[in-house]
């Protein structure tokens, strides 16, 4: 736990001095120079220069003219992670200047308050241009002004989430089947991904406990999308990436993902025995097919590599708030993963966390969001959580 401790704090002076921005594995499309340029067009050449930057294990985006930019995603996680943290953290006194780049980062593509990615991104199955309002990332915005809210009971936060919500409700498409609805990742697409729709209801029922405010429109939202949510975990208690054929693959941090944005739904909105047995199925899943015997982090059920920092980041946020309900074991479970992640993941003499460890070989590149920023608010989870389970972190 003082490990912990003293990494999160040298996060957070690196944080500062980088002015709070980074580089993405997905930034690839943000290139200004030849020949980057020739392959923005078409999906293909899309994917190759989002892979070739993602799978270097050299940073070549100097090369290519793509600098570091402002992940609202990130800024979030700081904020949450800040205030797991409390007096201990340097960065208190900087979430004013998070809240103003935050408001720097709306998307101009949304009718309402949403939050999207800096950059061009071209998935398997969509495109998305930069600064497309995705119910992801505003949903872990939402979650961080939430969290101030509690701390400073600034009515203003909730306010501006009650505008997310009217995005959630209005801007994203609702697809419904036999089983229920499901909310699309971002307006331009109807993509059925169980994660994300998660975050999207976990976001709506937090909102209305918080506030009081029961909403009539989200009501059939909420109750078809975890209907939907609960019909189509599998039988082994996993839940596939999405519905489609293409994305019908299970991976470590999305099912975190969503067994901690089912297991807020339960607390937030529906604390039923069904919902119930359904994490505890889940979870049990993901402690006995997505790890190592010593805790690391698989990428898949089946394969090992890579082993990510994102992924070790997400599963001690996760396991940290199911052991309130689920049994304090799932901490002890955090404990060593974050253990095993400082161990092996982190990079003490360059003081930030590697991309990924591959079975021969690791990638050292350094990336705000999807490293730093999940190993932050992994680490202050897991320090807040200590203090409730007596550890000490000193």
């Amino acid at each position: 736990m003082r490990q912990a401790s003293a990494i999160t704090a040298h996060q957070e002076t690196t944080f500062l001095a980088d002015n709070f921005r980074g580089y993405d594995p997905y930034d690839g499309l943000n290139t200004t120079r030849f020949p980057g340029t020739l392959l923005k067009y078409g999906k293909i050449p899309r994917l190759v220069l989002i892979h070739l930057n993602k799978r270097l294990i050299y940073n070549i985006r100097p090369l290519f003219g793509i600098e570091r930019g402002l992940n609202a995603k990130a800024l979030g996680l700081l904020i949450a992670g800040t205030l797991r943290l409390g007096q201990r953290s340097s960065l208190n006194e900087q979430i004013p200047e998070l809240l103003r780049l935050l408001e720097s980062t709306l998307s101009p593509a949304a009718r309402h308050r949403a939050w999207g990615y800096y950059f061009d991104w071209q998935s398997r199955v969509f495109f998305l241009p930069a600064d497309t309002p995705s119910v992801v990332v505003t949903s872990f915005v939402c979650a961080a002004l939430m969290d101030l809210y509690e701390h400073n009971g600034d009515v203003s936060l909730l306010k501006n989430v009650r505008e997310s919500i009217e995005f959630f409700l209005q801007e994203l498409q609702h697809t419904t089947d036999e089983n229920g609805l499901c909310l699309s990742y971002s307006p331009q697409d109807s993509s059925l991904i169980y994660n994300a729709s998660a975050l999207g209801l976990e976001t709506i029922a937090r909102y209305q406990q918080l506030s009081g405010e029961n909403i009539a429109a989200a009501e059939p939202v909420l109750s078809q999308g975890l209907q939907f949510l609960l019909a189509e975990q599998n039988e082994d208690g996993s839940w596939y990436y999405g519905k489609q054929l293409i994305q019908r693959f299970i991976d470590n941090y999305h099912t975190a993902y969503i067994l901690e944005s089912l297991e807020n739904i339960r607390r937030y909105y529906q604390d039923s025995p069904e919902l119930t047995a359904s994490i505890q199925r889940g979870t049990r899943f993901y402690l006995a097919e997505m790890f190592t015997e010593d805790m690391a982090p698989k990428y898949f059920k089946n394969a090992i590599f890579p082993i990510e920092s994102h992924a070790c980041g997400a599963a001690v946020k996760a396991l940290c708030r199911l052991s309130e309900h689920h049994g304090s074991e799932l901490f002890e479970a955090a404990l060593q993963i974050a253990d095993w992640g400082m161990k092996h993941l982190y990079l003490p003499k360059k003081g930030y966390f590697v991309y990924q460890q591959r079975k021969y070989w690791t990638n050292r590149v350094n990336y705000f969001r999807w490293c730093q920023a999940w190993m932050y608010i992994g680490l202050s989870t897991l320090i807040n959580y200590g203090k409730k389970y007596g550890y000490s972190i000193y």
